[in-house]
């Protein structure tokens, strides 16, 4: 069942399971989900991708899978063991179902909205606002129900209790005849918040979309040369030892050894040399490469979910269900508090409104308290931030910068010290020439207020000719790995002087022999022909050999950052302007309804502005980020 070995930090193995969820409603869902999963014995760890509606565990063998599934349909998610390669595909059938209820409920509202021109028949405004109950209210009665049952509270219990007390005080007062109508605010409330969602989980896929379309580029096929002649397999099928053609103009479906034939190989996805490389017996072929001339037969040196292309798309994988950044973890945490404030101002507003504002008046204490309910939905809080870094990793992605753990972005934003290996980073081939673009990089990083070092273990003329010729100031020669890492963690530490409390450090190396550095920075990057062990102690790797790549990683956590902190900074003044609005009763259920969507939607398009960021960069706008 959708299991794949993954590498583990603990001395345990584990391995990753991946689950389609839905019944996602709202952020708050995630922390439920991710929290009834790590209950299940074996789980080590559960990251639930808000964006792409996923689900990937790391688990101990033998842990019983059917058990994570059962654990999530008693909180009323409807969870779906896929592959790997599934996990890449985007399953748009709940966006059909969603318009088809937004349509029907929308024409139904239309019957009980019109009803002060019109004053259509009790009876029928009831049968309207009934089926609208079921057709839009559905998905939030039952996500608020499941939540309350575990003694939990998010945005489907602040539309549900508001949607249901217009409801029932609605047909309480058909029913017996005395009271006023209002089946306009439970059946606009509800439209208006479904149309809301809808646009949001739009914007969820595109943006998730555009990362996944760059891990589903690559071989799917691969020719095996077999006893009983060739056979063509899934590409995921291939084992260390397997011989395999590769015909002329065919993706190389594995990383190995040529044993037979010679050709050249596009590599420029994984080094961005556009140059072709030549490829004969004895030669190395990375997967995802294209065979550009001639037939090869190459020797898969490992299988295929351990070499460098499967390696990259898992990176990119926990790009989407990875680490949350800091910030994110602090808006859990107000939307966790601020849910149960919002239930408590709404029931202190209705006795308020109902002893002392306008005593008696039980109607307008109601509606006051539906407005509250439905206005401080914490919705554009909660996606403010998984918009925001899915859209900037998808962005990075199209330019060779594959970011493995998106928190890194946060900490780039914050990063005020970049150190550089020399050779294979600062400097390429034996005559140790200087990377193109490494003065201008350097000049550029200082632009930003980021101080430079280089750390290098060559001797220290080298080192210096290649700090002075980069235009570095500070560099230390003849380091080990070991003193590149505590030299790092020093820097990381600081002197504990007022002046010196510590740096947010970037360290940037060719992924060979700075893994221990790379691991001891706050952001560790690998630039070059992506080695495995970059993949696996970097938190980013530019494939293409462009070191001015750093500076848009740099650019991207700070216009993110950005980005993420203007949309929180509207949604807390638009959350806290609502709920003044809505407690003095200046506004009604259905204005708070359609606000609430407008929330979210502006908080949306702020995230989708984030592209034309990264659209025709050049080094000034960079230094002025």
């Amino acid at each position: 069942m959708a299991i794949t070995n993954t590498a583990s930090s603990t001395l345990l193995t584990t391995e990753a399971a991946f689950f389609h969820v839905e019944g996602i409603v709202c952020y708050a869902c995630v922390n439920i989900i991710e929290s009834a999963a790590k209950s299940v014995p074996g789980v080590t760890k559960a990251a639930v991708s808000y964006i792409g509606e996923s689900l990937q565990l790391d688990v101990l063998p033998e842990t019983d899978l059917e058990a994570v599934i059962s654990a999530l349909g008693r909180r009323g998610y409807k969870v779906t063991a896929i592959s790997e390669k599934e996990a890449l595909k985007t399953d748009y059938s709940d966006m059909k179902r969603m318009r088809v209820r937004i349509i029907v409920s929308f024409f139904l509202s239309l019957l009980v909205v019109t009803n002060p021109f019109y004053h259509i028949n009790p009876w029928v405004q009831f049968a309207a606002a009934t089926i609208i109950q079921v057709v839009a209210g559905r998905l939030f009665y039952r996500d608020a129900f499941y939540a309350v049952s575990i003694g939990s509270a998010n945005m489907s219990v602040l539309v549900s209790i508001g949607a249901l007390a217009a409801y029932v005080y609605s047909t309480v007062s058909v029913f017996t005849g005395s009271g006023l109508i209002f089946y306009e605010s439970t059946g606009t409330v509800l439209v208006l918040v479904m149309i809301g969602k809808y646009l949001e989980r739009s914007a969820r896929i595109s943006s998730s979309d555009s990362v996944k379309s760059l891990m589903e580029s690559g071989p799917t096929e691969a020719t095996l040369i077999t006893p009983d002649g060739e056979k063509t397999v899934p590409c995921d099928s291939v084992k260390k030892g397997d011989i395999i053609v590769v015909k002329r103009g065919a993706f190389i479906p594995a990383d190995g050894i040529v044993i037979e034939g010679t050709s050249a190989a596009d590599e420029s996805g994984l080094t961005g040399e556009s140059r072709p490389a030549d490829k004969g017996p004895g030669d190395k072929v990375f997967g995802a490469t294209i065979n550009i001339s001639g037939r090869l037969v190459v020797s898969a040196d490992s299988d295929f979910q351990d070499n460098v292309y499967s390696k990259m798309r898992r990176a990119l994988m926990n790009s989407i269900n990875g680490e949350k950044a800091e910030i994110q973890r602090l808006c859990d945490r107000v939307v966790a508090k601020f849910i149960p404030a919002v239930l408590g101002i709404a029931v202190l507003s209705l006795f308020l409104w109902y002893g002392f504002l306008d005593p008696g008046n039980f109607t307008k204490a109601l509606v006051t308290c539906v407005a509250v309910l439905i206005v401080a939905c914490p919705c554009a809080m909660g996606i403010a931030t998984p918009l925001a870094v899915t859209m900037t990793v998808g962005e990075l992605g199209k330019s060779g910068i594959f970011v493995k753990n998106p928190a890194a972005l946060e900490l780039l934003a914050k990063t005020d010290i970049v150190v550089f290996d020399k050779t294979g980073t600062l400097t390429i081939g034996p005559e140790d020439r200087l990377r193109a673009g490494a003065p201008k990089t350097v000049e550029t990083l200082g632009k930003m207020g980021i101080r430079v070092l280089l750390l290098s273990g060559d001797r220290e003329d080298r080192t210096k000719c290649a700090a002075g010729a980069a235009g570095i100031t500070e560099y230390r020669s003849g380091l080990l790995p070991e003193d590149k890492a505590a030299l790092i963690a020093e820097l990381r530490k600081g002197n504990g002087k007022e002046k010196d409390k510590g740096h947010i450090v970037t360290m940037v190396g060719d992924g060979v022999n700075d893994a221990l550095s790379i691991s001891s920075a706050d952001v560790g990057i690998a630039i070059g022909k992506a080695a495995e062990v970059s993949l696996e102690s970097a938190d980013a790797v530019i494939t293409q050999n462009r070191i001015a790549h750093i500076l848009k990683a740099l650019y991207a956590g700070r216009v993110m950052i950005k980005n993420i902190k203007h949309s929180l900074f509207w949604a807390l003044i638009y959350n806290s302007a609502g709920l003044v609005l809505a407690a003095c009763g200046i506004i009604s259920p259905v204005i708070a309804g359609a606000a609430m969507s407008l929330s979210s939607l502006s908080v949306v398009l702020n995230a989708r502005s984030l592209e034309k960021k990264f659209y025709k960069i050049t080094f000034d706008k960079i230094a002025q980020s």
